[in-house]
Formats: C-alpha cells, structure tokens, sequence
C-alpha cells in the first residue's frame, strides 16, 4: 500500500504509476484502490475534484466507465472455474487475503457476487482458495435468518421484543437490526411481512404479527409527516374580513386583493416571481382610464431591497409598515390606505 499523497502532484502521478500497471487501456477507480488502498475522498481532496473521472484527466489518463466497451461479461462455469479465478487474481496480485473488490478490480472471469453465491459465501470461496479472510469482512446476513431471530425472541417473550432484547437473545449487534434497514422500526416491518409470507406460523402468531405491522406502519407514516405549525396572528385589526392585522408577505396580498377596488386597482394576473402582479391602475377617473401598474408586494418595503429586485421593471412597492424612506419607487403603506376606507373602525 502506498503512503498517501500529500499534493496534486503527487497523487496525479500516482494515478499515472497505476495506469501503467494496468492491463487495460482505462482506469477504473475500483482498480486504483486496489493498488494503492486510497480512498477516492482522499483523491478528490489533494486533486481539487469532484468525480474519478476528473482526477484521471488531469492525469492524463483515460478512465474506466460503466460503458459496454468497459464491461467484462461474466462468464461462470461452475464452482471449479470460479475457485481457479480466485486462485488466479491472488496470485497476480501477490496477496494472501482477498477482498471482493479487489477481486473485481482485475476484470475476473467470473465477478465476486457470483463466486459467492457459487460457494455459498466469499468467505467459504476463499477458505477453500487457501487464503485467508479480510478481518473487517462482513458477509450480509439473509433476511430469513434475521426473521428467524425476531421469531424465536418473539415465541419466546410473546410480543415482539425491543432493540435490546433482541440484540441480547441473537448474539447479533444492535446495528444488524438499524443501519441497513433505517431504523429499527424499519426493520421490524420489513421481517414481519416477510414472516406474513411464510407457513410455519400459528393463527394466532399470524393475527398478532399483523396487528403489531399495523400499529407500527400508522406510527411511521404519522412520524414521517411533518408537524403542521398554527398560523401567525398580528394585533388585533378588525378592518372588514380581516380580524388580524398581516404578519408575512401572502397576507399583505390577500389584503390588498380584498381593497384593490377602492383603491382604484384592477387585477390582472398574480404569480411567484418578481415582479409579482400585473395590474391597471385608476389614473383619470373623469374619463375612467387606466395604466398599466406593475407590483411588488412586501411585508416590509425594505424587504425589496433585502431581495435585490431591480427597480427598473416594477411600478410599485405594496407593503404593510413602510419602513424604507430613501425607496425609489412608490409605495402602498396598507395599515395607512385602509384608514380611509369603508369598514375601518
């Protein structure tokens, strides 16, 4: 394994040192890892990049992608032929333990999922290839066993056991039963409908089993929906259909929707950008014509500065506390316009 770079260069060197060594006209990053044991965060760090991909150019070398001039097929012919594999790679690579990405990273004939599940287990594949085991391998434990676990707890307790009890009772760590899964809650329902599908329970193993799936899925769906918070209220207003005064921008708009009449506004259209309504305004009222009045509308008139609106495009500022003295546009102070209309108190 190689000492890890501690600049660019370096590690783009090393990238080239491993390119060479390869077998192929490409380097995958499964391949460099291989060889020189170095995260592909630490690659990215020291060569100031985002993807493999990049770190291989600035190299100057050609990356190996999941592209189907890149792929190897995977070609099993029995058990014997994947243990010659194995023998074949460890060889090549002069190791003694065999990890199924290193593996993998010499293009084998037959890739390492495959060779486990040929001999029932990576780990039963390298025993009998003489090697020896990675002791941080893990092999993934099925779903029958970790449901046969709960099952046994569960027969023995007769409700379904916490974290801790089946932690205790299995011999497994708790982590067996959260990390894969998202959480234990998780788990439990993934096991539970895989015992539902099978035959050797009781009627009444079945009806608790399914009672507890049901209490447990509505507590994740109600846990997983979030918290609807109450609506704010300002003081007290009681200016016609609005007791409260507005506290935020989208009640500025309904309030000046319900005095846009009176105040000698017509509605054209309303949407969520900048500027946020199309509207004719009541400029001679002898004749009755109107212009066309473009509005931003705030809780604040300094929200519009805040935002960075450009003033150019925008006609108006409505607002509920003018607050911004130097504005360069007009603005609608509404808790001040509504004071002389019909309804105030």
């Amino acid at each position: 394994m190689n000492p890890s770079p501690q600049n660019r260069e370096e590690m783009l060197e090393l990238i080239r040192s491993a390119a060479k060594q390869s077998s192929r006209p490409f380097l995958t990053y499964m391949e460099f890892r291989a060889r020189t044991g170095i995260p592909e965060s630490r690659v990215k760090h020291v060569c100031d990049c985002d993807k493999w991909t990049e770190a291989c150019q600035l190299a100057g070398v050609t990356p190996g992608e999941a592209s189907p001039a890149n792929l190897t097929p995977n070609y099993s012919k029995g058990k014997d032929h994947a243990l010659s594999e194995v023998k074949r790679i460890a060889n090549l690579l002069g190791v003694k333990t065999l990890s199924k990405a290193q593996y993998d990273s010499q293009v084998p004939e037959v890739k390492a999922d495959t060779v486990a599940k040929l001999w029932h287990g990576w780990d039963k594949a390298i025993s009998a290839a003489g090697l020896e085991m990675d002791p941080l391998y893990h092999e993934e434990i099925p779903l029958d066993a970790l449901a046969d676990a709960l099952l046994s707890t569960f027969r023995t307790l007769g409700r379904i056991p916490t974290l801790w009890q089946l932690h205790r009772r299995s011999g497994r760590s708790k982590n067996t039963f959260t990390r894969k899964f998202g959480g234990y809650p998780n788990f439990k329902v993934t096991v539970i409908k895989h015992l539902l599908s099978r035959e050797d329970l009781s009627a009444q193993e079945r009806m608790n089993l399914t009672a507890h799936l049901v209490t447990l899925t509505d507590k994740i769906i109600t846990q997983s929906e979030p918290a609807i918070t109450p609506h704010a209220r300002g003081r007290h207003l009681g200016f016609r259909a609005f007791p409260f005064a507005p506290t935020y921008e989208a009640e500025v708009v309904s309030l000046f929707y319900s005095v846009a009449n009176d105040l000698g506004f017509e509605i054209i259209a309303q949407r969520p950008q900048f500027p946020d309504c199309e509207a004719r305004r009541l400029t001679d009222p002898r004749r009755g014509r109107y212009t066309e009045c473009l509005i931003e509308f705030e809780f604040r008139s300094s929200g519009f500065r805040e935002h960075k609106h450009p003033t150019t495009g925008c006609d108006l500022v409505v607002c509920w506390i003018h607050d911004w003295k130097d504005c360069p546009l007009e603005v609608i102070e509404l808790q001040s316009a509504i004071r002389s209309l019909d309804g105030w108190k």
